[in-house]
């Protein structure tokens, strides 16, 4: 049976070698066999080597886990903006939507006190590794406020939209009430197409994305179109001179709503969080480290 050298004498050479002296030296000052001592210093090197190689690979490893932190934060960046870039309502103009979709995700329970966005990002098993790393950080909080301020937005746009039907199709003061379908030439009516191209030119010209808003001209046997290169638009019955300046300055009025100016205030509230976010991305990026830990790179 081969004799086996004691660890603490192992432990010895391996610090002379370490010294500098060659294993036929260190064997010599030990009065060890010179073959024992290169096994050992070779075994002991062999090990140190393995830890250095699996030391590199866990850098590595962690380094590009660091670099898709990063690249996803970027790609969260990307996707902050207001709602109104690719909102998308229902068809119907009456319908009031629990639920609508964003360009980067979804606004679910709009009836409800405790509505939700959700971001397509989300199903990303990096969002979840991301929230883990960065918990209650500054850009987690960030991303709360805007999506919270996008609520509001969606909200108001929906109430915007309430607004303009209940403007054209109830009866006050003179004004008839038009029925929304699909036939322009009906008594008292107007096309759905005509009240979205009013629909969108007044939120475009509440939000600043327009100098002028579409002109309603309005003949004398009660036909109106919404620009008049546009198909025709609608008929009223009863032709007042009353009805007939209120049809043509019907896109102002409705610009100058408080639902029109709500509906800025909370637009505006959602770009502010929106930049307040990205400012916030931009910083933690700046540093090339996402601080923290995650169930991945604890492994």
């Amino acid at each position: 049976m081969p004799r086996v050298t004691p660890e603490g004498k192992k432990n010895e050479w391996i610090a002379a070698s370490r010294d500098g002296k060659t294993a036929q030296e260190i064997a010599k000052e030990h009065r060890a066999d010179p073959r024992t001592v290169g096994r050992a210093l070779k075994s002991h090197r062999e090990r140190e080597l393995q830890k250095e190689a699996q030391v590199t690979m866990r850098q590595e490893a962690l380094r590009k886990h660091q670099e898709a932190l990063l690249t996803f934060l970027s790609r969260i960046r990307d996707s902050l903006g207001p709602a109104s870039q690719g909102l998308r309502l229902p068809g119907s103009l009456h319908e009031t939507p629990d639920r609508t979709s964003l360009a980067a995700g979804s606004v679910k329970g709009l009836s409800q006190p405790t509505a939700k966005v959700t971001l397509d990002l989300e199903q990303d098993v990096w969002w979840e590794l991301l929230r883990q790393h960065l918990g209650k950080d500054g850009v987690m909080t960030a991303l709360r406020a805007w999506k919270q301020a996008l609520i509001g937005e969606v909200r108001a746009r929906l109430e915007l939209r309430a607004h303009i039907v209940r403007t054209i199709t109830q009866r006050a003061n003179g004004w008839p009430g038009l029925v929304i379908g699909l036939d322009p030439a009906k008594p008292n009516s107007i096309t759905q197409l005509a009240v979205r191209q009013i629909e969108d030119a007044v939120v475009d010209k509440v939000l600043g994305q327009v100098a002028s808003l579409p002109k309603v001209t309005v003949q004398d046997d009660g036909h109106f179109y919404v620009n008049l290169k546009e198909p025709l638009a609608g008929h009223v019955k009863s032709m007042t001179r009353e009805v007939k300046e209120t049809l043509k300055k019907l896109p102002q009025i409705l610009t100058r709503g408080e639902e029109a100016r709500l509906y800025e205030r909370k637009y505006t509230a959602t770009v502010k969080t929106a930049e307040q976010a990205k400012s916030a991305i931009d910083i933690l990026r700046a540093g090339f480290h996402v601080p923290g830990t995650c169930q991945a790179c604890r492994g």
